[in-house]
């Protein structure tokens, strides 16, 4: 084996012998050049002549300096142009190789990600199974670590790995899919996928993509998606609301409420909520609706009227308010429609949903209090009361709460002014 000083030795050795051969080669060339004879160049008369004959011919002097004794401007100009040209040259070589190499490191940072999707063999899962996949959970766990508590660059990370081993409407399977752990991922995988569609593609591609021409548990999720997609997409127009509402009704028609509804659920910061106040103001200026029209619209009459909680429900929430449409913001029409098809029962829901802390609460407030001076011009005492609400319910805790409340009501100010 050589050892480090012999290898260094014999480096040494050729780099000598390299150095004294290129002098030789470098002494014969000269020596060959300066042994031309005069004739086989030209002698000064015969230059000049040829000079002569070749005055037609442009030519374009670079000065070596500004100092020169020379002065010519057009000179010099070149000289600075051809500088400009070279360093602007210089430059976009340089531009291009930062943007290759940026390029080159942004694939990079995608190509590992795959990388590691695919050394599992997790792009030959079929997509329907591959939530349920440990192994893919796992990746998704690597990348979470990676970027802890940022769920837009977790997304930015997965979603290009899967969109380039599944179809569009595969990775919407994908994202529906994924577990409650890790369903802002999903939902933010989903977006920028519908994202990626605006301007490229119609809503009813999207619709279809989507898979929400038939009701499906967890595609809440998914018509978010879709109300985005068509939002986004009617920007353009004077009232993109209108036009989304337009839209998603002549699509779904009496469904539209429950898919609004589930979508509010999965998605609050979407738009569903101003959708369903205007399916209300619509529904309020049909005239061939009425309350218990709309009561049913809203999937309601599958419930037990008889349910005190009906007023902490979300269709209960949104069916008092269209009433309110309906009867022009009267209170005490309300109340009137609400004794009409609940008798005895109103005094129990509005106090239950009081107590569940509901929506509504100042509403349910006022038809409360308009109710308790109903009884008491009525001349109607705590044992009346309690009579009246024991026919309906055998819920003692909620008859003493109304109780409690209409005593309250008794010494409050209003009842005093009143009496």
């Amino acid at each position: 084996m050589l050892s480090e000083s012999s290898i260094a030795q014999f480096s040494y050795t050729k780099m000598l012998i390299f150095f004294v051969v290129l002098v030789a080669c470098s002494a014969k060339s000269v020596t060959a050049a300066a042994s031309t004879p005069e004739e086989a160049v030209g002698s000064p008369p015969v230059l000049d002549a040829r000079s002569a004959a070749y005055t037609s011919l442009s030519v374009q002097r670079y000065l070596r300096s500004t100092s020169d004794k020379i002065s010519n401007s057009e000179e010099r100009a070149g000289w600075a142009d051809f500088q400009a040209g070279l360093m602007s040259n210089l430059q976009k070589g340089w531009t291009e190789i930062q943007s290759s190499r940026t390029a080159m490191m942004k694939w990079l940072r995608v190509k590992r990600w795959d990388i590691a999707f695919t050394s599992s063999n997790l792009h030959k899962k079929e997509p329907m199974t591959l939530f349920e996949d440990p192994e893919f959970f796992k990746f998704v766990s690597i990348v979470e670590s990676n970027y802890p508590g940022n769920i837009d660059k977790q997304a930015k990370v997965v979603y290009p790995v899967l969109a380039s081993h599944y179809k569009p409407d595969e990775l919407v399977e994908i994202a529906v899919g994924m577990n409650s752990k890790n369903k802002d991922l999903a939902k933010t995988i989903l977006g920028l996928q519908v994202k990626s569609w605006i301007g490229k593609k119609t809503e009813q591609d999207v619709f279809n993509l989507l898979e929400l021409s038939e009701i499906k548990d967890g595609r809440g999720q998914a018509f978010s998606q879709f109300v985005s997609f068509v939002s986004k997409s009617a920007k353009s127009e004077q009232n993109p609301d209108d036009t989304l509402y337009e839209v998603l009704n002549k699509r779904f028609g009496n469904r539209l409420w429950g898919l609004l509804e589930e979508a509010m659920i999965a998605n609050p910061e979407s738009v569903a909520e101003q959708l369903l106040n205007k399916q209300l103001q619509e529904w309020s200026k049909n005239p061939q609706l009425d309350e218990i029209d709309i009561f049913g619209l809203l999937g309601l009459n599958k419930k037990n009227k008889a349910d005190s909680k009906l007023f902490t429900s979300g269709q209960g929430i949104y069916w008092l308010k269209c009433v309110y449409l309906f009867e022009g913001n009267d209170d005490a029409k309300v109340l009137s429609v609400l004794e009409k098809y609940f008798k005895e029962m109103v005094p129990l829901m509005l106090s239950a949903a009081r107590k569940e802390g509901a929506p509504g609460q100042e509403l349910m407030k006022k038809l409360q209090e308009i109710q308790f001076g109903n009884w008491k011009n009525a001349k109607r005492g705590d044992k009346d009361v309690r009579g009246i609400l024991t026919e309906v319910t055998d819920d003692e805790n909620l008859i003493e709460r109304v109780l409690d409340e209409y005593a309250d009501f008794k010494v409050s100010r209003r009842y005093l002014l009143s009496a």
